[in-house]
């Protein structure tokens, strides 16, 4: 099942993700977008429909 693949790839790239923590963690200075996205656009949705 998909649940099966993706609990495969993560036990696959958990050395990998390991390896990034660390060199993200030992960086003195980290940078991050946090740009804001419009996730719904209230013209075109006007409200819940029942």
């Amino acid at each position: 099942t998909l649940v099966d693949w993706c609990g495969g790839a993560m036990k696959t790239l958990a050395p990998l993700i390991g390896k990034i923590e660390t060199e993200i963690m030992a960086s003195d200075l980290l940078h991050a977008d946090d740009t804001p996205i419009r996730v719904l656009d209230r013209k075109r949705c006007p409200g819940p429909t029942l």
